[in-house]
């Protein structure tokens, strides 16, 4: 009895043993599987990532050059303006009202990372905390300010172009050069100043927030490079 007993046990034993044996298996296969997964999903954000970098590099250059010119306008005194050509005048105006780049983000493999739950596996708690940073906090930021800076630009600075040049911020350089009014002693009045020193602040906020965000842009790219070679 005690031999029938002692086999059955014996017997059982290993049976849960090959069980348990199965189960460890199958979860590490799944882990594993989870873990391809992420390598391949953050491959996926590495290449959205580096794409959105050119796009705000290139909407960064537009509206640092809005900026300038929109500082050469609020800065130069009547003498100075009057030293310039009409041409250049008309050029600087009509860059002064190209501050608004909408800038649309690709979340797409971001989204299928937080959804999956496969953050989890990123052996770096910084790039979890980067990249949860810069989706969530940062690109949202930017784009409830675009959409004060399209109603300011689109609306409010179009509407003075028109009413005191006959041009708005829609239209294009050759529509300047032959349409617009040249008004210089406006351009000298505190009136004039006043529109473009408030519309040259909301632009510097603007790019200030744009260079942070291509920093930390960057820098989540170099930390994926990084966890990818783990």
């Amino acid at each position: 009895m005690k031999k029938i007993l002692a086999k059955g046990g014996i017997e059982f034993i290993a049976v849960l043993l090959g069980f348990s044996l199965s189960l460890y298996f199958d979860n590490m296969n799944e882990i594993n599987q989870k873990k391809e997964n992420e390598k391949n999903l953050l491959s996926d954000l590495k290449v959205s990532l580096e794409q959105d970098i050119v796009s705000a590099e290139s909407i960064r250059k537009s509206i640092d050059t809005c900026f300038k010119s929109q500082n050469l306008l609020f800065k130069s005194n009547c003498d100075d303006l009057n030293s310039l050509s009409s041409d250049s005048l008309k050029n600087l105006l009509h860059l002064s009202g190209r501050g608004v780049r909408s800038f649309f983000p690709r979340y797409g493999v971001y989204r299928s990372l937080v959804s999956n739950s496969d953050m989890k596996y990123l052996k770096s708690t910084v790039l979890k905390e980067k990249i949860i940073d810069l989706y969530d906090y940062a690109y949202k930021r930017y784009e409830n300010m675009d959409i004060v800076m399209e109603n300011l630009y689109q609306y409010d600075y179009n509407d003075f172009l028109v009413e005191n040049f006959n041009v708005g911020t829609l239209d294009d350089s050759l529509y300047y050069q032959q349409n617009m009014a040249l008004n210089t002693n406006f351009m000298c009045s505190i009136n004039f100043k006043k529109k473009i020193r408030y519309l040259n602040g909301m632009t510097r906020s603007v790019k200030i927030t744009l260079d942070e965000i291509l920093s930390l842009m960057k820098e989540v790219d170099i930390l994926i490079i990084d966890e990818l070679k783990n």
